[in-house]
Parts: structure tokens; C-alpha cells; sequence
């Protein structure tokens, strides 16, 4: 989530931003935005991304617009490349181009991204995880639900499979910054996880399975259940690490 300030939003040029966009452009545009808490509700940060060669999101632009600025830009980028509407976990403004993740949302296809480039791509009938080496296929047949996971340090997303001590597949984990400054409390955890009330949802809907959020910071873990998830006897959460590929 965003932890940030700025000035106000200048007037901007769109229709020469958007063709300068639009030119640099290889593959559809990830446009997200998130509002800008100075501004009054007047503002919003927007970032452009396409997707290079190397499967790395390659920012296009990023700034402060209006929000008609905002609306204008983003029915100008609707073009031939096309464009998806996507979500970013970030603390830094432009110009930095620093962010943890970003995720797409429908109707484009379900990808997640982190600074290394696509690490999730999510489909009906498969789903690909790119790791450091190689990129894994997983297998669905089996899956029960799809899990989001919180400790103090780590958050991530799982697929529970329904057979009785099988691997869980881990989809994507990531770290808590604000866990590395040495004081952390649960307003920063709160802040740091808000990306799996998005996500999660987002990847079993794709699936067409339930879903469920499992807070290990609490003793006994606090299990927050989709109502496709929620329906039978409920099973023991299996912290991350033990059962996890």
C-alpha cells in the first residue's frame, strides 16, 4: 500500500502523453493508479508498464494526474496493444520506479509481477510460476482452495491441494519492509498484506475454487474463509515452510 505524500497535480498535455506512450509501446499497456491523499480526492498517482522482451515491466510513465486526467489518458491508451487495468503494491513516488508487486485485474488475463519480471501467470487450466532458474507448470487437479498467508516478516499465496499430505504450491511470497526497520506493529502488518484481500480473491476466481486468509501472527492463527471455502469441517492451518514448494 502506499505510504507517501506529494504537490498537487499540474495541469498535463495528455493527448501528447498518450501518443509518446502509445509509441513506445510493444505489447498492451498495465495502467494502475492509486489516489493521492493530499490532494482532497482531487489527484491520482498512475503508472504505465508494458511488458518487455524479458518478461520485465517496463515503466513507460509515472506521475501525478487529475482524476478527468486520469480518465482522459486512460480511454487514449485503448488502442491496438491494448490495455489492461492493474493494481500496484508500492511506498515510493515517481520518479522512483521501485514497487513490490503489481497484479492485473479483469478482464485482462490474472499475472502477477514483481520487480524480476512476471512471477505468476494464472490461468483456468494451468498456472506458471517463474522462478530464479526456470519457470514451473503447476498441476491443478486436486487443488481445494487457494490460501493467503501472513507472519510477521513474510505474506504469500499458496494452492492447498485436497489430497492428505501433498506439497502445497506456493505461488508468490514477499517480505515486509517495514519489518526490517525494528518497529513494527499491526497497523504496518495491516499495510504490508493489504495486497492478498485483492489478490487472493483474484487468483481463485480464476481458478474457480474458494480462497482463504490465514493470520499466523494471532495464536491460534485467525482464518478468514471465502463462502466456497468456508463450507465443510475447516482444516488445521500448516504454517508456511512446512509443506511449501
Amino acid at each position: 500500500m502506499e505510504r507517501f505524500s506529494a504537490k498537487h497535480a499540474e495541469k498535463t498535455n495528455v493527448v501528447e502523453l498518450a501518443d509518446s506512450i502509445r509509441s513506445r509501446a510493444t505489447k498492451p499497456l498495465i495502467v494502475c493508479q492509486c489516489p493521492d491523499h493530499t490532494s482532497r480526492g482531487k489527484a491520482a498517482w498512475l503508472w504505465v508498464f508494458h511488458e518487455n522482451v524479458k518478461s520485465r515491466l517496463e515503466q513507460l510513465w509515472a506521475g501525478l494526474l487529475n482524476h478527468s486526467e486520469v480518465d482522459e489518458i486512460t480511454n487514449r491508451l485503448r488502442g491496438e496493444r491494448g490495455l489492461w487495468i492493474g493494481a500496484i503494491d508500492t511506498y515510493h513516488l515517481p520518479p522512483s520506479k521501485w514497487f513490490r508487486l503489481v497484479w492485473t485485474l479483469p478482464p485482462a488475463p490474472c499475472r502477477i509481477y514483481t520487480r524480476r519480471g512476471m512471477k505468476c501467470d494464472v490461468e483456468r487450466s494451468r498456472v506458471r510460476v517463474r522462478g530464479f532458474w526456470r519457470t514451473r507448470e503447476l498441476t491443478l487437479s486436486g487443488v481445494e482452495r487457494v490460501e493467503g498467508w501472513i507472519t510477521w516478516s513474510r505474506s504469500g499465496i499458496r494452492l492447498k491441494l485436497e489430497q492428505s499430505g501433498s506439497d502445497d504450491a506456493e505461488l508468490i511470497r514477499s517480505g515486509h519492509p517495514g519489518a526490517w526497520l525494528g518497529y513494527y506493529d499491526g497497523i504496518d502488518l495491516m499495510v504490508d498484506t493489504g495486497w492478498l484481500d485483492s489478490l487472493v480473491p483474484r487468483v481463485a476466481e480464476v481458478l474457480d475454487v474458494g480462497w482463504s486468509i490465514v493470520d499466523y501472527t494471532e495464536s491460534p492463527p485467525a482464518v478468514r474463509n471465502s463462502e466456497r471455502a468456508g463450507d465443510g469441517e475447516p482444516e488445521r492451518p500448516t504454517p508456511p515452510g512446512s509443506g511449501s514448494r
